[in-house]
């Protein structure tokens, strides 16, 4: 797998972060509320990455669920496997997944999540400065008082 990514590892191989600092190392937070940070983030990418790709017109939406299945697996082995190129279309086929109601099919890359959980623990969140800046960009929105409409 690559040392930089735009993307965090993939859910299922969440790393916990340190007690000390949130994923961007900028402050002092407890680890359950970095890891209510952290997915609250990745879920609010995932939204992103839904809306994105219904604005470019849902290109995988005649495929069967199994070939979308397939495609994901074979994608996201690609993209651990340290090749980017596709990026995008990992992206789209999970949203695709997303918007018909199922999850990824993680029980089959089971092996590589492992690896990236590992590389995880290993070498530390590996965020490229684009994702950083993603993440902190996310963390100002989330730290502005509510106000009411």
């Amino acid at each position: 797998m690559p040392k930089r990514t735009d993307r965090p590892a993939a859910k299922g191989a969440r790393r916990k972060a340190p007690k000390s600092r949130d994923a961007t190392g900028d402050t002092d937070i407890s680890e359950t509320e970095a890891d209510r940070i952290v997915s609250a983030f990745l879920d609010n990418r995932e939204m992103e990455e839904t809306r994105s790709y219904l604005a470019r017109g849902r290109r995988f939406e005649a495929l069967d669920t199994e070939r979308l299945n397939q495609d994901w697996v074979a994608l996201f082995r690609a993209l651990v496997a340290g090749d980017n190129s596709r990026l995008q279309d990992l992206d789209d086929v999970g949203a695709e997944i997303r918007l018909r109601g199922l999850a990824p099919p993680e029980h089959l890359v089971q092996a590589e999540l492992a690896t990236v959980a590992e590389m995880a623990k290993r070498e530390g969140p590996v965020l490229s400065e684009s994702a950083r800046r993603e993440l902190r960009d996310f963390l100002g929105e989330v730290a502005k008082p509510k106000t009411k409409n």
